[in-house]
């Protein structure tokens, strides 16, 4: 029997740009995997944020989401993790004491502190409807919580990882990281699908372009860093495809050779 491959692939930066979409060779590329190609979508991203891919969607086994904290598979969720309370609450101290708008995200609302016009406009692509402002409504610090929304400056964010080494802050830009557990990271979710369908690593594949993807490339046979990925998320892969919006992902595929075209 064929051993079938696991491929998975980041979202922002890799197959979807916030100003022009989704090329079209990336939805090409994807509806011409080789049969025994399975695809999972792994990014920071929640479920109820995924408005702007929904074409498609339909064509991922699964979805590692909240970067591995949350896995579906099949529109059923086979693992959730989640934060544990003294850090949250300490985490919240230190983002007060920085004056850092915070959000505390769930398995369906994320919840948000010193919510502003500019984080309303951040989330106007996503779910608006599920960003919860918590000056108005409050937060309670027992719910189940995965992951954390911090939005600041790099010297804030740094200065916090300093201050709290029992978090891993994984940036995306210079404006604010996401939060979770030490230790925990996209590659928990690779593991998650991995130890469920008996993947073997070298028949296991990822696409990304940013910091929060090295750990998933270290968990996989082969990691491609797109052409718009830093020096130091390009370090961290094998191969290294065009950007996202020179046709990255269909060369990268095609250049593995799991494409059937």
């Amino acid at each position: 029997m064929t051993r079938r491959k696991a491929l998975f692939v980041d979202l922002d930066g890799t197959l979807f740009d916030k100003h022009n979409g989704i090329p079209k060779s990336t939805i090409d590329a994807l509806n011409h995997l080789l049969p025994d190609v399975d695809l999972y979508l792994a990014t920071g991203r929640s479920s109820y944020t995924l408005a702007v891919i929904e074409e498609i969607i339909p064509l991922f086994k699964g979805l590692l989401l909240l970067n591995g904290q949350h896995v579906m598979v099949n529109h059923k969720t086979i693992f959730y993790n989640t934060m544990k309370k003294e850090h949250l609450l300490k985490l919240h101290e230190t983002a007060v004491k920085y004056q850092a708008p915070i959000g505390y995200v769930t398995i369906d609302k994320a919840y948000v502190y010193s919510y502003s016009e500019d984080i309303h406009k951040f989330f106007s692509e996503r779910s608006n409807d599920r960003i919860v402002d918590c000056e108005k409504e409050g937060f309670d610090f027992t719910a189940p919580v995965s992951m954390v929304w911090l939005f600041a400056d790099t010297v804030v964010v740094d200065a916090m990882e300093r201050e709290l080494p029992e978090l891993s802050f994984l940036k995306w830009g210079r404006f604010g990281c996401d939060i979770v557990e030490k230790g925990e990271s996209k590659q928990r979710g690779v593991k998650v699908i991995q130890d469920t369908f008996g993947y073997l690593t070298e028949d296991m594949y990822a696409i990304g372009n940013g910091d929060n993807d090295i750990e998933m490339f270290q968990a996989v046979g082969t990691a491609v860093a797109m052409g718009n990925s830093s020096d130091r998320v390009k370090e961290n892969a094998h191969l290294v495809t065009s950007a996202l919006s020179e046709d990255g992902i269909f060369k990268a595929l095609k250049q593995l050779g799991l494409l059937d075209v």
